[in-house]
């Protein structure tokens, strides 16, 4: 078993910048370093909307950690294009993709 002390000798590295909700989880945790590829521009806590990896609260319960941003960005963001464009096989039928897109076109289609 391991002390919570072990986190901040942990870095965590991610595809896409942490939301404000983890990122707060990542400051009180005491985590040392989090290292992102891209940004997160709509719910960003580390840098994008908020810097909470900077904040410190006065219980002392959130410690700020380091934060390396952009790291591998372009692939990250392939990796996310390949993910959404791709169709969930485990989705039921009426919620997959290619349902969603063909009933689309056919609504288009009646409209122009």
């Amino acid at each position: 078993k391991y002390s919570k002390d072990i986190f901040n000798k942990c870095e965590l590295f991610v595809t896409c910048e942490p939301c404000i909700m983890c990122a707060s989880a990542l400051g009180i945790l005491g985590i040392k370093r989090v290292i992102f590829g891209c940004h997160n521009d709509r719910f960003g806590g580390n840098g994008s909307i908020l810097s909470l990896h900077k904040c410190i609260n006065k219980e002392g319960k959130m410690k700020p950690y380091e934060v390396m941003s952009g790291v591998l960005a372009n692939q990250a963001i392939e990796i996310f294009q390949k993910f959404y464009l791709s169709e969930n096989r485990r989705a039921p039928e009426s919620k997959r993709k290619r349902k969603l897109d063909n009933h689309i076109l056919k609504s288009s289609k009646e409209t122009s």
